[in-house]
Formats: C-alpha cells, structure tokens, sequence
C-alpha cells in the first residue's frame, strides 16, 4: 500500500480540490481540521491584486461580507492574517508568494443562473419565493449601508435547501462612498441587468440601481430570457434607457404589474421596496427571515489583510504518478443539494460552472481523448499530470473561453472527470461541453445527467458500480402468500420505473414467505435474518443519509434518499426468522403480521412520499448486509359523507365585473362528478376566455422550510367569450344581460388524483382547489380558488 499522502493547508484548513477560478482568484473546497466543516477556501493572488489595482475592491468585498449576516447572504468565517505564506513541497520551495484567503460557506445547490439554463422559466409561486427572499436581503443591506450593484442571477446560489445566497461582494459600494451630491457615481455591473440612471454616467442612488437588477431577475425567473438583450451595445443601452420590454403573455396581470413598476426608467418615480412589501403580487405565501444578529461588527481588521503579518508554511502534496484518489468527503461535495447537518455550504465566484463524468478508461487513454477531442475545436491543451487547461484561441462573447479538467479516481477502475469553466462566457462554456462530450462517446461511462436521472448522482452510480464488482453471495425473494389472487396496482419507483404491487387495506393481515438460495458454492455466514414491515414518510427534497464504509483504501459513500423519515406504523413490526448461523441451500422463512393499522394512503408525490414496505435483512459481520425490500400500496376507504355543503362563491371588480358561481358539493370521490353553474350579473369587460383548473398543492415542512409544489391537474373551458352586448354604432361595450348562466360539469375519473392529506404527522399536506380563470382580451387573468376535500369510496357490495 502507498505512503499516505500529505494534505495541504493553509491555518487549521486542509486544502481539497478547486471548485472555480476568475482572473485573480481560485475557490478550493476545504475542512477545518478541529471541526470537520466543510468551506470554500478562496485563495487571491495579492502580486496580481495589487498590479491591476483590485486592493480597495477586495477590501470592500470583505468589509461588505463582514457587515451582512443574514442567512439569505453567503457566510463570510474569516480572513485569516496568515495570509503571507511560503508554499514548500516536500522536497523543494516553490518560491516566496503572497495570498490572501477569505474563508466562506460551501453552499451546494448551485447557481439559479444553471436552474434557468437547464430547466427554462420557472412557474410563478416558484420565481416569487425566490424574489421575495432577494428583496428580503437586498432591503437588509441597504439597511446596513451596502449596495450590491451587481445582482444578476449568476451571483445568486441556492443552498442545500433551496433558499437563496447572494454572493460576489467585489463591485458593491459602502454608504461611505456616497459623493455630497448624496449619489454613487462609479458605473460598474453586468450590462444587461444595469439601471438607466447608471449608464446616464450622472450619478445614482445605489439603493432604487439595486432594484432595477432585481425587476430584470424577476423577469428572467418568468419569462426564461432577458428583458433587455441586443447584439450591439450601444442598441442594448437604448432599450434599457427607454425600458423597451414586453412582458410574455403567460405573465399574470400581477407579476405584469409588479415588473413594469420596478423597470420604471426613472428612478424617481420607480416603485420602492417598502412599496413592494405591500405589493397584492409580492405578499402572496411571504414570509420573512427570522435570525439575531450576535455580536458587533469590527471593520479595523480589514486593512491588516494588506498589510506584512507573519509568514507560515503550507505544505503541498507531492506530485503524484496516478490521478488523486477521491476520498469520502470529497465527493459528498460534488453532490449538489447535499445537505449534513449545516455542514455543506457556499461560496462565491464562479461556483457550479463545471459538470462532470465517469470513464471506466485508463486515465492517460482519458486525457489523450480529451486532447484529440478539444484541438479541432479550437482549443490549444496544456497538461499537467492528471489535470488540464483548455483555452480557446478566439475570443467570444466575454474573452477568450478557458477551461480546465481534472481526472479523479474513485476506485480501482473507476475515474471521475471533473470539467470546470475557469474563463469566458458560461453559455459557451455549455456549447463547449456538448461538442466535447459528443466526441467522448468511447470514453464516457455515465454523464451527470445520466447520474441524476438515476436519483443519486454519482453515489448511486458508485454504488451499481461496486455491486456489479461485489455481488451478494444469495439471492433474496419476498413472497405474498396471497400474491397470485391479491390485485396489483401500479406503483412508480425512485428509478422512475413503474412496477405492479399488491393492494393492501388498513386492519389487514399481511401474510408470506421470504426465500433466500445462496450461490452455487457459497455459503452464507450470517448473525441472524429478519423482516420488518416499515410504514414511512421519506422527504426526498435536497436531502440524504449517507452510509459511509471503508473498501480496502477507499471511502465509498452511498445515497438512500430519505433523510428526514418517520414512522407511521404505531407500533414496531418485526419478526426474527433465523438465529445466527449458516446457510448452504435454498430455506424458506415464513411471515405474518396480523390486523396492522395502516392509517394513511401510500402517495408519491414530488418532494415527499409515504409508502409501505417489507424490509428483509441478513445481518452480516466485516462486510456489508444484505437487505431485500419489497414494496406494497395501501388503500383507505371513506363512505358517502353525511354532511356535503355545496360551495357559493363570487367574483367581481367593482363596475366592470360581477359573477357568482355555486358548485354541487365540497367532498367529492376520486370518481366523481363535479357539478355546478355560473352566474353572470354584471359583465363590462371583454372576456376571451374562461376554464376551471383542479389544481393539487402539496406542502412538506414547516415555517422557513416550507416547500410548497402546485400542479395544474386538468384545464376545462368553460366557454370562449362571455355574453356581452355590443353597441356596433360605437363598439362600447355595455351591460350583460342579466341573468345569463353556464352549467359546469367535470369528470374527475381521468386525472390522475389522490385523497386529501392533511397535516399527516406534521410533516406533509396534499390539498385540491377549483380555480376559476377569467382572461380578457388584454390577458389580464382573474380567479378565484376553493378549496375541495378529495376522498376514496368505500366500493358498494
């Protein structure tokens, strides 16, 4: 075995791999030796700071970080003052060179930017969340003083969690520096999401510049492009100084609202922040951060980073002959979403600019693919060992693109190609990836998307990957004794397979064998076999458990998706089936749990699942046990309630508007038939159309962790115009006539709907609401929403 490596560091921090690099910095992933937190260590080049002049800039990135301590804003530890440091290997000195490291959370979800790129816009309660914990932050730093001056979606992250992180200080501005004339006058952020006043070159209130950008980020959210885009900048600068946009029309009349008043070209009349707080838009499911701020702030320190301070040595691992062997941690911090405990968090720069692949191919046959794919592409290849600097020879859109490559090996046979953009435009650096990726066809094991789809990035391909190396010495099976008679149901899993499982109903007895036939020539040493039956709530949002287990020299590290579960069956169900012992041949255990309560319905839904199993274990010692589950699907029934009020509701604007319309009943059964009629008593206003929406919301956590999904299950239209009279002399538009009426009936049966859950053991909801959705002829949309309780019926004998 090979001498154990030794770890660079730099204080108590152990350096790991590079997650980003710009101009002047790089962002490393690193742990505190005395805690075992995970950061992001960003390292500057204090020669290079200073030659371009970046001195001040830096300072007031760290004074600005050490200012905010919201939990909307990435963590600023500390700037430690052994930031003038000798670097020695262990054989030679590289040489005398400065650094300054600033240490800062190691958020894992990403960049929104990377959310919009992959997925498109986003649906409306979606891009709110999002914008109202922006506006939260931003507001707070104009409190303290602090004006970003660079908000765009790339500099907003997303933790494990999926709340927002502002980060990327380096242009923001102190209230300091404001002039006498009470304005900022340095013009500095991105183009397209810069303020009219900015451009004008005559002085800015840094507080109403910031919300421009963020009405421009908004509009990204929701239309999935740029409000303000052209080829030709000074073209560019013309829409932005007359505010020449045009708002999608899938837009509700809110969000139009709200967008057009943030994007007001003067600044004097632009919608202020305590104006949006109040926004009918805006206030929808808001609310606010609650956090203390504990101690002081004491800015003194700051200028003491640029100052000699007393010289430390890092040691540096030696250049190895092989790619670096990834250990545990290390690739718990490639999983995005990733959360243990607080321990992961962010960073800022150029964070999430990379992906990443496997390759069962030799690492030198990996690198000598790569260079064969990049050169006619355009890119000139330098090498260093196992890592690689690509750098394209014409400049895009923001420079030269440069991207850089590391091999990893993550098992014996195994690597893990890590390719991350260091410069240039992150368009092109996606453009890129795809035309390299298409030539790597040969050498491409599993792509990160692959790896995603699989519901466990790169631990779940790790984990096919050593069971195909490591296969159990049986085989396991879990028999329904009433399998054959017993109705299936469909069933979808983590895979997104879809299997047939048996239907089972609370108070039943759960009857079967289980039969384990070892491999021809094995035996089986085991401390005991037993089954459990699990009823479980498994939260499958940005959440893990991680079972970490040494193989020879490597930490593998393996997924199951549900930190977070919690029983549902009363009472523990488990039965022994075999005393320690061996097997050589086929046995069969037999297994019964009797009248179980089974309260809730299996669901699977997007964040949360309830479901049923049948867990069967063979406990092993020195190795791994084998464990066989096998699902179920529980089924509750409800008689006709004795109480079913029907539901009156109304919709109106005052002198333009006026409808009432009533359904049936408010409890309706999976097959049933919603029944109604509406009522036009005053229409003024030209109705293009009208639909009733079934929509599901499903909400899983509590207070700031809420995490809310709506699903628009089926659109009924209702009618195409509505009845209106016109007076065709004029084309005025008058009064409807009174007392014009449309029935409403909507089958239930084809959509795919489940019962009403409420609240099921704090952890989870389920709802349906009737949306009634009125669009004029100028898209303005209005609705109204009620609530339905959806249940199973109790079959008829």
């Amino acid at each position: 075995m090979s001498q154990p490596k030794i770890k660079r560091r730099v204080g108590r921090y152990e350096v790991g791999r590079t997650i980003g690099e710009g101009t002047f910095a790089k962002v490393k992933f690193a742990r505190n030796s005395e805690t075992g937190e995970p950061v992001a260590l960003k390292i500057l080049d204090k020669e290079k700071v200073l030659k371009h002049k970046m001195a001040e800039q830096i300072k007031r990135e760290i004074e600005t970080m050490k200012l905010i301590k919201h939990p909307n804003v990435v963590r600023l530890y500390e700037v430690p003052l052994l930031v003038f440091i000798v670097y020695y290997k262990l054989y030679a000195v590289m040489g005398s060179k400065t650094k300054i490291f600033i240490v800062l959370e190691f958020v894992t979800g990403g960049e929104l930017f990377d959310k919009i790129v992959n997925h498109g816009r986003m649906r409306e309660d979606e891009a709110r969340r999002y914008f109202q914990q922006l506006i939260n932050v931003v507001d707070y730093c104009h409190s303290r003083g602090v004006f970003h001056r660079d908000l765009k979606p790339e500099n907003l992250l997303l933790d494990a969690y999926g709340n927002l992180k502002v980060s990327d200080f380096g242009l923001s501005a102190l209230s300091q520096q404001v002039r006498d004339d009470g304005l900022l006058h340095t013009t500095c952020g991105t183009p397209n999401y810069v303020a009219p006043e900015v451009l004008n070159d005559r002085g800015y209130d840094g507080t109403t510049a910031d919300l421009w950008s963020c009405g421009v980020i908004l509009f990204v959210l929701l239309a999935g492009y740029l409000p303000f885009d052209d080829s030709n900048v000074m073209n560019l600068y013309k829409k932005i100084s007359a505010a020449e946009f045009t708002c999608p029309p899938w837009l509700s009349f809110g969000a139009m609202k709200l967008i057009t008043r943030i994007l007001d070209p003067n600044p004097m009349t632009r919608i202020t922040i305590p104006e949006i707080l109040v926004d009918e838009w805006f206030k929808k499911g808001y609310k606010p951060p609650v956090f203390e701020e504990k101690e002081d702030t004491n800015l003194d320190d700051v200028e003491a980073v640029f100052k000699d301070s007393e010289e430390h040595h890092v040691t540096e691992k030696k250049e190895e002959e092989q790619p670096t062997a990834m250990n545990a941690f290390e690739l718990i911090s490639m999983s995005k979403g990733l959360n243990l405990g607080n321990l992961f968090d962010g960073e800022q720069q150029e964070f999430k600019r990379e992906t990443r692949f496997t390759s069962r191919c030799p690492a030198n046959e990996i690198i000598h693919k790569i260079e064969e794919a990049a050169k006619p592409l355009g890119f000139d290849v330098h090498k260093k060992n196992y890592k690689m600097r690509l750098e394209n020879v014409k400049a895009g859109r923001k420079g030269n693109l440069n991207v850089a490559t590391e091999i990893f090996q993550v098992a014996p046979s195994l690597h893990m190609v890590e390719v991350r953009k260091a410069k240039g435009d992150t368009l092109e650096f996606h453009k890129f990836y795809k035309s390299l990726s298409t030539c790597l066809d040969d050498v491409v094991w599993k792509t990160e998307e692959d790896m995603q789809e699989t519901n466990g990035s790169v631990f779940l391909v790790l984990q096919n990957f050593l069971a195909g190396a490591f296969k159990p010495p049986c085989s396991v099976s879990i028999i329904f004794a009433d399998g054959r008679t017993r109705k299936q149901v469909p069933l979808k899993k983590e895979n997104g397979q879809t299997v047939m499982v048996p239907l089972f109903q609370s108070q039943e007895n759960i009857v079967g064998e289980v039969v384990i036939e070892p491999v021809q020539g094995k035996k089986v040493e085991h401390n005991g076999v037993k089954i459990e039956l699990l009823g479980q709530i498994d939260k499958l949002w940005k959440q893990a458990m991680l079972e970490i287990y040494m193989l020879n020299y490597l930490a593998v590290v393996m997924l199951v998706p549900n930190l977070g579960f919690e029983s549902i069956v009363n009472a523990l169900k488990m039965r022994e089936l075999d005393v320690p012992g061996e097997l050589y041949e086929r046995k069969t255990y037999p297994f019964e749990f009797s009248c179980v309560e089974m309260p809730y319905e299996t669901y699977n839904g997007v964040n949360v699942r309830l479901r049923y199993i049948l867990k069967m274990t063979i406990s092993r010692n020195y190795v791994s046990n084998i464990v066989e589950n096998q699902d179920f699907v529980v089924h509750n029934y409800t008689p006709l309630p004795s109480i079913n009020n029907s539901i009156k509701m109304e919709v109106g604007i005052e002198d333009c508007l006026h409808i009432e319309f009533e359904y049936s009943k408010s409890k309706y059964h999976l097959k049933d038939v919603i029944v109604g009629k509406i009522y036009f008593l005053l229409v003024r206003i030209k109705i293009k159309n009208m639909e009733l929406e079934i929509r599901r919301r499903e909400s899983t956590g509590s207070g700031a962790n809420t995490y809310v999904e709506t699903e628009t299950l089926a659109k009924f239209e209702l009618m195409d115009g509505a009845p209106v009279r016109e007076d065709y002399n004029t084309d005025a538009i008058t009064d409807a006539l009174t007392g014009e009426s449309i029935p409403v009936r909507l089958f239930l049966s084809p959509y795919e709907l489940t019962p009403t859950y409420r609240n099921i053991n704090n952890k989870f909801s389920v709802k349906y609401y009737l949306n009634l959705v009125l669009v004029d002829e100028e898209d303005r949309r209005y609705f109204k929403q009620q609530e339905i309780t959806v249940y199973r019926l109790l079959p008829t004998p």
